[in-house]
């Protein structure tokens, strides 16, 4: 039978979200708790969609699924956010009004982008930046559940180790894609049939 996604249910955003800012030395991370109302769907989705190691980034240590669903549901809720923990009205490309038009048109058109990573043999990942531009944001949610988790996001800067995030279930972290970050993997946690999932928002 064919199935017919309705994203407006699957990505619906909690209305009970919990956030929370941690700071690696001068470098804000925003952390959101609860993100997702229906978190085991947006996991599903992941687990169905077949993963591929095709990708636009040479030497990339992940495969990823990626898809085209509507994903304007998450406008309202992302531009909270920036706009309450990432002010940059100031600086926006002349193409746009504000930060708020570029969130807006970005998340139209993003894609359900979710990164499938194992650890076996490839605990440390050397620290790397998205994009230079100081203006740009990366957002990521933990998919894996709770008997999963394992590890986080480790944050650098000038490549000296800060601290990292703690992975958690349905749990949303943002900051500049000029901040160093790399995955953090506990030794053996994602292997066999256990796979780090996550998915991401470059916005």
């Amino acid at each position: 039978m064919l199935k017919i996604i309705n994203e407006k249910i699957t990505f619906k955003v909690s209305d009970n979200f919990e956030e929370t800012v941690e700071y690696f030395d001068d470098i804000p991370v925003l952390v959101v708790d609860n993100f997702y109302q229906n978190p085991d769907q947006v996991r599903n989705l992941a687990m169905t969609i077949p993963a591929t190691w095709y990708t636009n980034r040479e030497g990339f240590p992940a495969c990823q699924v990626k898809a085209n669903y509507d994903l304007r549901g998450l406008i309202k809720p992302y531009n909270h956010l920036i706009t309450k923990y990432f002010p940059m009205d100031n600086a926006v490309s002349n193409d746009f009004s504000s930060f708020a038009e570029y969130v807006e048109i970005n998340l139209s058109q993003a894609s359900f982008l979710v990164n499938v990573m194992q650890s076996d043999g490839n605990e440390y990942l050397q620290p790397h930046v998205d994009n230079p531009n100081g203006v740009n944001l990366a957002s990521g949610i933990f998919l894996n559940t709770p008997e999963e988790c394992s590890g986080g996001t480790s944050f650098f800067k000038n490549d000296n180790y800060l601290g990292y995030v703690e992975m958690k279930y349905n749990r949303m972290i943002m900051y500049r894609q000029n901040v160093q970050h790399t995955a953090r993997m506990e030794f053996n946690s994602f292997v066999g049939d256990r796979y780090r999932i996550n998915q991401m928002f470059f916005i």
